[in-house]
């Protein structure tokens, strides 16, 4: 699969807000610290990562809602990041 195709794939994928990932982030970390369940029976219930939930949890107990908070990397927005690329692919094509 070229990276074009793979551009064409991720256009029609849904990616949910940022601040709706933290919130179920923020969601299965206070689960698994309720401490009802373990790490894994936690991580499974929530269809998450063990290694992922274990560095929520870490990250929460240090820096609070910040430490699983997405980190913002530019500017732009995933519509119009994904929008250069596809121009980038039509012109390649």
């Amino acid at each position: 699969m070229g990276i074009c195709t793979f551009i064409d794939l991720a256009a029609s994928a849904y990616f949910p807000p940022a601040a709706l990932v933290d919130k179920q982030k923020l969601e299965v970390v206070t689960a698994y610290l309720s401490g009802s369940l373990g790490l894994k029976a936690t991580a499974k219930a929530h269809e998450v990562g063990v290694d992922s939930l274990r560095g929520w949890a870490a990250r929460y107990r240090v820096t609070g809602i910040a430490g699983i908070q997405a980190k913002r990397r530019s500017e732009y927005d995933t519509e119009f990041n994904l929008q250069v690329l596809q121009v980038q692919c039509s012109e390649v094509r």
